[in-house]
Formats: C-alpha cells, structure tokens, sequence
C-alpha cells in the first residue's frame, strides 16, 4: 500500500479530518516538550491503518484528542506510557530530595 504520509511544519493544532497524527520514535531530551525536528523528532499527518499505527500515551501534545506511532516502534520502544512515568518519578524524586 502507497503512503499517504504528510510531514508537518511543526506541531498540528488540529487533526486534519480524514487523518491522523502519527509521530516516530526519537524521544530527544526535555521530551515530551520539544520542537518539530528537535534531535530528529518528526511528526505527520496519515490516514489510518490498524496495522501500521497504534495509539501512543506519551504525552506529547496533550491538546489533540489523540496520536499514533508507528507498530514496529510501539513493539520495540513501548507505547510512550512507561516512558512517561519514569520521568515523572525522577522529577519527584529529584524534588523530594531537594526538601530533604
């Protein structure tokens, strides 16, 4: 199957209807606030496909009602959820720490 992929200038304010917003797998530093293009962070615009794109919970742009990644990078990476928490336990403790 042809791609229908569309690469974005930056981070979409909407969802084109029809499409989805799908991002690759590079998780640069200070991720998930990062730029478009940031350490080689990419995001498109797709039309759906069950088999190629699966919804990730990472966090990034939490104003779209939802994103997909790629399956081969949710199989290998993880669906952003993991990624997401660990983060937020080394913020906490690196906070608690600071009040110790």
């Amino acid at each position: 199957m042809k791609s229908k992929a569309r690469y974005t200038a930056g981070t979409p304010r909407s969802i084109p209807t029809g499409r989805i917003i799908v991002h690759n797998h590079v998780r640069p530093r200070g991720y998930p606030d990062v730029g478009y293009g940031q350490n080689g962070f990419r995001v498109w615009s797709d039309v759906h496909n069950a088999r190629e794109h699966r919804v990730c919970r990472c966090g990034w742009a939490p104003h779209l009602s939802k994103h997909y990644q790629m399956t081969w990078a949710a199989k290998l990476y993880g669906d952003g959820s993991k990624f997401l928490s660990v983060r937020f336990r080394a913020t906490r403790d690196r906070k608690l720490a600071v009040r110790s």
